[in-house]
């Protein structure tokens, strides 16, 4: 019988293991070359026997969380696990420095650069350089990506082109590498690789799109739309959607966010006073009306709050918003909110956290959803609430009496969440014209991708 470990053993252990936690990973991510290159990659998948393997044509400017999406068409993988990739050796290995899944990022506590801001010619410059990557943490599919070749890049050339391979992949959930006899038993033919199909799941605007970190839900029910093609335009949509968000500067930003900096800096530390019916003071509607851009199109500045309705509507958005909470009959900011109020963009980028909150899939979340992603993919800046409707019924969401959604439901959604665009873009609702600013703050709302 084995003795057990005392107690002065079991510390030394976890003091031994505690320190290799916090041994700082190594630095092994290079800098990205000059200019965009094309890549020679040769992907195989660790252990297989035969071969397994695909060699692409890639952008040497594509970000690791693209290179992720490659990879799982090109293999034929559904993305339904959580991955990562490494530098030196295992992924999971203190020893290696690694580029982590925006859940792991915001989950594991584990230090490593997210996916979406690591180039993949920031871990790749030479022939013979070599990155690993791992796809679903229980199977471990680990994969060895090594670099060809580097030639010029040529013109109009798709950002990822598959060029050879071997083999069918293995299922999704099949238990990790296995034999090719095991394998036979699983797929009608193990030994299939068609380039052809490849590239055309490289080419699916899904595909490109997943590599902008989309939020799930939203993924999930384009999905569904383009599957049920149900509107012309919507492919249209999405490629735009994957084209990325419009740049904006710092100065933009703050313009965008005025209207809100400036209720913070009003309610001082002592918060802005409420009347006895939880408006706004007089004083403060006829200031406020000269700063809320929806305003404009309200006759009179000088009524109760309660008759201001431009207004009154974009206060209580301020609140869910996470920006005030009512205490003792005032208004006052929340910590999260006085912490980033003097910074312009972070206010921006706390504005785009909350739009999209996390929350179970109901008909708001939906609604929030489908609302900015048109707003992002509106070729006039305009957002067509009516095709917000119109995708929201063909998700299945109904009336009580089982009419389609009226367009006019939209205003609503998301704590009118459509005003707070507009107020964002200094426009009322007669211009309903949205700034460049409001959608690269929309894009971050959808995406994990930080403004700037």
């Amino acid at each position: 019988m084995d003795t057990p470990p005392s107690d002065d053993e079991i510390r030394r252990k976890f003091d031994a293991i505690a320190a290799a936690l916090q041994t700082p990973r190594p630095a092994l991510r290079k800098p990205p070359l000059p200019g965009p290159m094309h890549l020679r990659v040769r992907i195989d998948l660790d252990g297989a026997e035969p071969p397994i393997w695909r060699r692409l044509q890639l952008r040497s400017d594509l970000t690791l969380d693209a290179i992720h999406e490659i990879i799982q068409a090109s293999f034929g993988w559904t993305d339904s696990h959580l991955h990562r990739f490494a530098l030196g050796g295992n992924p999971f290995d203190r020893a290696s420095e690694v580029f982590l899944c925006p859940h792991d990022v915001v989950s594991s506590g584990e230090d490593g650069a997210p996916t979406y801001d690591v180039q993949i010619d920031e871990t790749m410059h030479e022939p013979g350089d070599t990155l690993s990557y791992v796809y679903d943490y229980d199977d471990c599919w680990a994969h060895t990506l090594i670099l060809e070749a580097i030639e010029p890049l040529p013109a109009d050339v798709p950002r990822a082109l598959c060029i050879d391979g071997g083999r069918a992949a293995p299922p999704e959930n099949s238990g990790g590498i296995i034999d090719a006899e095991r394998l036979a038993e699983m797929l009608d033919d193990p030994a299939h690789f068609n380039v052809d199909e490849v590239n055309a799941a490289l080419a699916d605007p899904l595909t490109i799109l997943a590599a902008t970190g989309l939020h799930p839900r939203l993924l999930s029910v384009l999905d569904r739309l383009l599957r049920r093609q149900t509107s012309g335009e919507l492919a249209q949509r999405v490629r735009r959607l994957a084209d990325g968000p419009p740049r904006v500067s710092a100065e933009d930003l703050t313009a965008a966010v005025r209207p809100f900096t400036w209720f913070l800096q009003r309610a001082g530390d002592d918060g802005l006073a409420l009347t006895s019916a939880g408006d706004l003071t007089p004083d403060d509607v006829v200031a406020a009306s000269e700063v809320v851009p929806t305003m404009r199109d309200w006759i009179g500045t000088e009524n109760p709050e309660v008759e201001s309705a431009p207004l009154l509507t974009f206060r209580e958005s301020l609140r869910p918003l996470g920006l005030f909470r009512k205490y003792k009959g005032t208004l006052r900011r929340t910590r999260a909110a006085t912490a980033v109020m003097d910074d312009p963009v972070a206010l921006a980028g706390f504005l785009a956290q909350r739009m999209v909150p996390d929350s179970e899939e109901n008909f708001d979340l939906d609604g929030r959803l489908m609302l900015l992603f048109s707003a992002i993919t509106s070729p006039d800046r305009r957002v067509p609430m009516d095709l917000v409707a119109t995708f929201l019924t063909e998700l299945g969401w109904r009336q009580r009496t089982g009419a389609s959604v009226p367009y006019q439901t939209v205003y609503a959604v998301g704590d009118n969440l459509f005003d707070t665009l507009l107020v964002l873009s200094d426009s009322s609702r007669d211009e309903a014209l949205l700034s460049p600013a409001t959608i690269a703050i929309a894009y971050s709302a959808l995406t994990l991708r930080p403004l700037g």
